[in-house]
């Protein structure tokens, strides 16, 4: 009996001992580290190659200007001295002057203008009685060189503001006169003239400007634009002093080199 007493105690604690080996704690698993968000790929910009109009840029234009002109007159001092007269009476009058020349950057913000124009002004004069009629337009031309500095900003669509001096060699001076007489006879004559004016002039000029820039290197620009005369267009021994103003618009065409 004890024996046997024995034995069950032998076999309950084998069993409890095999019961106990089999309970495992479950070990701990590492949560898995959080993957990072992949970062998102940086859309690429797309560049759009854009011919460059910055430092070293250099343009060949030629350009048209219709511009409303007319002058100062005022009379001389001393002993040539006269009186405006009908003069006083004149008007202004719309010419077309030409130019070339070229264009070149300093910097991205500055560049320089010179070349080659040829320069009108004028003033006109128009009379109309009761049986008689006299009217004339006046045009004096010059060779002249504008120099002129220029703040640029922008790159294919560029707008601009422009100073400068334009010395100017006399080449002519032109009148076409018309007239009727009492007994209706009408006539013209035409009068042209190169002593009793000064050979040099000098002006000043300012000009705005936009100017837009095509793929094939030439670009289009319009700049209005106002002259001043501020030295005598006649000799010292004129009885009157001329100072010519303009106030116009330039028309252009140009091409990258």
């Amino acid at each position: 009996m004890k024996k046997l007493s024995f034995l069950l105690l032998l076999c309950v604690f084998a069993s409890a001992q095999n019961s106990w080996s089999q309970i495992e704690t479950p070990k701990k698993k590492e949560s898995p580290k959080e993957k990072e968000a992949p970062k998102e790929k940086e859309e690429e910009m797309e560049i759009v190659e854009v011919p460059d109009r910055g430092f070293g840029g250099t343009e060949v234009f030629f350009t048209a200007n219709f511009s409303a002109t007319n002058r100062s007159l005022i009379t001389n001092e001393g002993l040539f001295a006269d009186t405006l007269g009908e003069r006083a009476k004149e008007l202004g009058l719309n010419v077309w002057s030409f130019g070339i020349g070229f264009r070149s950057q300093i910097n991205p913000y500055l560049a320089w203008q010179g070349g080659l124009s040829l320069i009108r002004n004028g003033e006109s004069y128009d009379f109309r009685g009761t049986d008689t009629a006299f009217s004339y337009q006046t045009i004096y031309t010059y060779v002249a060189m504008p120099l002129k500095i220029l703040y640029t900003y922008g790159n294919k669509y560029r707008v601009y503001g422009a100073a400068g001096l334009v010395p100017q060699m006399f080449f002519g001076y032109r009148q076409d006169q018309q007239f009727e007489t009492t007994l209706n006879a009408t006539g013209e004559e035409t009068i042209q003239l190169k002593s009793g004016y000064n050979t040099f002039a000098m002006s000043a000029l300012f000009n705005v400007g936009v100017q837009a820039y095509f793929e094939n290197k030439i670009s289009l620009f319009v700049e209005p634009e106002y002259r001043y005369q501020f030295t005598n267009s006649y000799v010292k021994t004129d009885g009157l002093k001329h100072f010519a103003n303009a106030l116009g618009v330039n028309f252009g065409i140009s091409y990258t080199l």
